[in-house]
C-alpha cells in the first residue's frame, strides 16, 4: 500500500471505531428511556473518593445501589470517553452540575453522575483530568454496571428518581441548555414540591 492510502485507510478505520463506540441521534427525548420507563437496578463500582462518598451522600467505600444515593432525584449521563458527542457534551454537564450546586433547594434534592460505557476507570480518570468533570464518574468497561443498556446510545442523559423511574431524558448533545435546565426545574416542582 501506499503511504497516502495507508492514511487514508487508518483515517477510515479511526472515524469508523469512533462511530461505533458512540451512537447518537440529535432528538430531544430519546426513544430507549421514555418517560415513565424505569432503569434497571444499577449497582455502581465504589466511590473513587471520600469526596464522592459524602456528594452521594452514601455510609461506606462499597459497592452501591442507585437507589442509595441521597437525593430525590438523579442525573445520569450515559457516556463513552471516546464519543466525541460525550466530550462536546462535557462543558455543559459541568454547567448544568454548577447551577444546580449553587442552588440550595435543587442541591438537596437532585445529584449528578455519569456512567462511562465501555470506558476504563484510566480513561475515565483522563477525561475527568482534561474536561475539568466535577461530579462523580464511573468506569464501565466490561458492561457490569449498564447490563441491557449496554446497547444504549451515547450520550444520554435521563432524570430519573431515586427508584429509577425515568422522568424525561435527552438524547445526544444538549444544545439547548436553558431549556432543559427549565424541564429540569418543571419537574422537581412538579415531582418535589419546590418552593421559591
Amino acid at each position: 500500500m501506499r503511504p497516502n492510502r495507508l492514511l487514508r485507510f487508518t483515517q477510515l478505520f479511526i472515524v469508523l471505531a469512533l462511530a461505533l463506540q458512540c451512537h447518537v441521534a440529535l432528538g430531544f427525548q430519546s426513544e430507549q428511556l421514555p418517560a415513565g420507563s424505569r432503569l434497571p437496578r444499577l449497582i455502581l463500582p465504589a466511590p473513587d473518593s471520600v469526596q464522592t462518598q459524602k456528594y452521594l451522600g452514601l455510609p461506606t467505600m462499597e459497592p452501591f445501589a442507585m437507589s442509595r444515593i441521597n437525593a430525590r432525584m438523579l442525573i445520569v449521563e450515559f457516556m463513552s470517553v471516546m464519543c466525541p458527542h460525550c466530550q462536546a457534551n462535557a462543558p455543559v454537564m459541568n454547567r448544568l452540575y454548577k447551577v444546580i450546586q449553587d442552588n440550595p433547594t435543587l442541591a438537596g434534592d437532585i445529584k449528578i453522575i455519569a456512567i462511562a460505557i465501555g470506558s476504563s476507570k484510566s480513561q475515565v480518570d483522563a477525561f475527568r483530568k482534561k474536561f475539568k468533570v466535577p461530579f462523580p464518574m464511573f468506569p464501565d468497561e466490561g458492561y457490569a454496571v449498564v447490563g441491557d443498556l449496554e446497547s444504549l446510545d451515547t450520550p444520554t442523559t435521563v432524570l430519573t428518581t431515586i427508584t429509577g423511574k425515568v422522568l424525561t431524558s435527552h438524547l445526544g448533545e444538549i444544545r439547548d441548555f436553558d431549556a432543559f435546565l427549565k424541564e429540569i426545574r418543571q419537574i422537581h416542582k412538579k415531582t418535589v414540591g419546590e418552593r421559591g
